[in-house]
């Protein structure tokens, strides 16, 4: 079986865009697949490998840092490549391994020789020798020549083709450039550039047309005369995106390339590129858009957009698992005949079904709603065992250490979020790793969808009331409730030695007064157990909902808990 090799390729420009990752998954999938089943066959000249190469040659958009926030974010969603630039990789590794939420990261990534670097380096920004080179290559073969026009002339050139198009009533203009340099002759071109005239270099697209045969939308035929000459070597002697990739690509040995469908209009200039250095094309994958709720094209600036903002309240199981299902259908299978139409996969379940002929054609819809769903499901799974729940007391651990919650709040609130004080009974205990993981435990079962719920939904916790706040709740009870819990509810909690047994705490909460009671007022009635769980809620959380009252108890501990019930 032939090694399959790919690469993703993203230019630092800025943070990881959702779609960017969904391309990083589908190219990690793919890899990951191919290097299990080649294992133990012959080597081949090159193994089976995910690249991350980085793009920087349009060093007018280069953003410092983008590329290690880019390698990091691989690296904490656990698509972790197998070749690319060393330090930044292992710098991103080294990141992922401090943060608590990150995905576990692969074995092979303690290897001292990870990442291999057999085709470096992995920055275009250093290889642009060899694309220079390249580009002698096509200006002495013919399949390229120089463009000495100004940018003025270029600007015209565009005004014009929008002009036209505008006239026959599209949005899409025609090619822009009339080829007006081609007719220089080789010596002249020549003469031009030696007496250091600025130009661009341009490939020469040559009649005819060009078949496509994309593993996703089939067979594409494209004539020629749509394809515009395009830019391959800038005037500040850097290679475009369209020369640049195929180069590398070639030399790095990719066999398919899996990437976003925006680029599926510019592929025959990259086929025409290889067919002109006399190479074997690889194969072709392009990837639907993912659109918004709107139907826009996604942007960073949506909720969901932007990889490293998600980092915070998402799990990257569920991240990864949410972007797979963005364009891509599970397989039928004999063995497990719902497959097709489950949606809760991990990573190692996705490399072992995942088939880049399953893709869809149509675009994807991104919805916030349905990333939450998916979040919840898999914070479900972790917490089923030991080391999950562990996982998820480590995350909440990372939040509450970077969560404002001695900030400054509002005193006539009564929600859970503007509990400010610190637990007075424990200094430092509300930020205990066993502490928190009771605290995980006992809610995880309640509608937790974004890993920040627990430090600020559940902030009672891990922080007391102020003054105010307590007034203020104390003001919402009821005198029956009120004089219920003080004269009932208390002393019966205070006969247990711990609030470690759930079932005696349920038990406790349900006293009552007599009816002739005089602490209760006149005419009260009997009272109803949800009016009491009510204000046994209010003053033990000040939040309408959450964990049952018995739950929440318990894990707060007796001391506590009493000291609240008492307030009222």
């Amino acid at each position: 079986m032939s090694a399959l090799r790919v690469r993703f390729a993203p230019s630092p420009t800025g943070s990881l865009h959702l779609g960017g990752l969904r391309t990083a998954l589908f190219n990690f999938l793919s890899a990951e697949k191919s290097r299990r089943a080649s294992a133990g066959s012959p080597g081949a000249a090159l193994p089976p490998s995910f690249i991350l190469r980085i793009e920087d040659t349009d060093r007018t958009r280069f953003v410092p840092g983008a590329g290690e926030q880019l390698a990091r974010s691989l690296c904490w969603s656990g698509l972790v490549p197998t070749e690319g630039p060393g330090e930044l990789l292992v710098a991103a590794r080294e990141a992922a391994r401090q943060a608590a939420s990150s995905a576990p990261l692969a074995p092979e990534t303690a290897a001292p020789h990870w990442p291999a670097e057999p085709c470096g380096p992995y920055h275009q920004s250093l290889r642009t020798g060899l694309y220079r080179e390249h580009v002698d290559r096509l200006l002495e073969s013919g399949h390229a020549y120089r463009c000495f026009c100004t940018p003025e002339r270029l600007d015209q050139m565009r005004a014009w083709a929008q002009a036209a198009a505008a006239k026959q009533g599209s949005s899409q203009a025609g090619l822009s450039y009339d080829r007006h340099c081609l007719s220089l002759s080789p010596e002249e071109s020549r003469r031009r550039a030696q007496a250091g005239e600025a130009h661009t270099v341009r490939l020469a697209v040559p009649p005819g047309k060009t078949v496509i045969n994309d593993l996703v939308y089939g067979r594409i035929e494209i004539d020629h005369a749509q394809v515009d000459d395009q830019i391959l070597l800038k005037s500040d002697a850097y290679p475009t995106y369209h020369l640049a990739n195929v180069v590398d690509d070639h030399h790095m040995g990719i066999t398919h390339v899996l990437r976003g469908e925006e680029w599926l209009s510019s592929t025959p200039k990259h086929i025409l590129l290889y067919h002109a250095f006399g190479w074997t094309p690889p194969r072709f994958a392009h990837l639907p858009l993912l659109l918004d709720e709107h139907r826009a094209k996604l942007s960073k600036r949506h909720a969901a957009g932007n990889v490293a903002a998600l980092e915070a309240n998402y799990l990257p199981e569920a991240v990864v698992n949410f972007v797979a299902m963005l364009g891509w259908t599970p397989p039928r299978s004999d063995a497990d005949p719902e497959q097709h139409t489950r949606e809760v996969f991990s990573l190692e379940e996705l490399v072992q079904i995942f088939d880049v002929r399953d893709i869809n054609r149509g675009s994807a819809v991104v919805s916030v709603e349905k990333l939450n769903w998916f979040n919840r499901q898999h914070i479900l799974r972790l917490a089923a065992t030991p080391e999950g729940l562990r996982r998820l007391a480590d995350i909440v651990l990372d939040h509450l250490a970077g969560a404002a919650l001695d900030g400054p709040a509002d005193a006539a609130a009564t929600t859970a979020e503007h509990w400010t004080r610190p637990i007075p009974e424990a200094p430092g205990a509300a930020v205990d790793r066993e502490y928190v993981l009771r605290v995980v435990a006992a809610i995880v079962t309640d509608r937790i969808a974004l890993l920040g719920d627990v430090s600020s939904t559940y902030r009672y916790f891990f922080r007391e009331a102020s003054p105010e706040q307590v007034a203020a709740i104390r003001a919402t009870l009821a005198p029956a409730v009120a004089a219920t819990i003080r004269h009932a509810v208390l002393p019966e909690l205070a006969r247990l030695p711990d609030f470690a047994d759930e079932k005696a705490l349920s038990a406790c909460l349900k006293a009552r007064l007599p009816a002739d009671d005089p602490r209760l007022p006149a005419g009260a009635g009997p009272l109803k157990q949800k009016d009491l769980l009510q204000g046994l809620r209010s003053l033990l959380t000040g939040s309408p909902a959450g964990a049952p009252i018995a739950t929440v108890m318990a894990v707060l501990g007796k001391q506590v808990a009493e000291r609240r019930l008492a307030e009222c």
